[in-house]
């Protein structure tokens, strides 16, 4: 579990690993804005993971309230 201020908003960040390929975590945004995201990610191979995310709340950025959306995510990694 991990929790960060700032100067407007504070955020917790928790995560749990389910088994050896899947990692749920979950973030909640306290401030302006609050808003909270879900993602799974699912480890296919050692190179590749599919990362799948769902969020509701503000989007400070555009000034957006209540917004809702959701993503999924290919990642491929290169280890050397």
């Amino acid at each position: 579990m991990e929790g960060r201020l700032s100067g407007e908003a504070s955020t917790v960040d928790v995560g749990r690993q389910v088994n050896e390929r899947l990692f749920v975590g979950f973030r909640q945004e306290f401030g302006q804005g609050d808003a909270s995201r879900l993602s799974f990610e699912y480890r296919l191979t050692e190179a590749l993971r599919v990362l799948t995310t769902f969020s509701q709340g503000a989007d400070r950025s555009k000034r957006v309230r209540d917004r809702e959306t959701a993503g999924i995510d290919l990642m491929f990694f290169i280890r050397y």
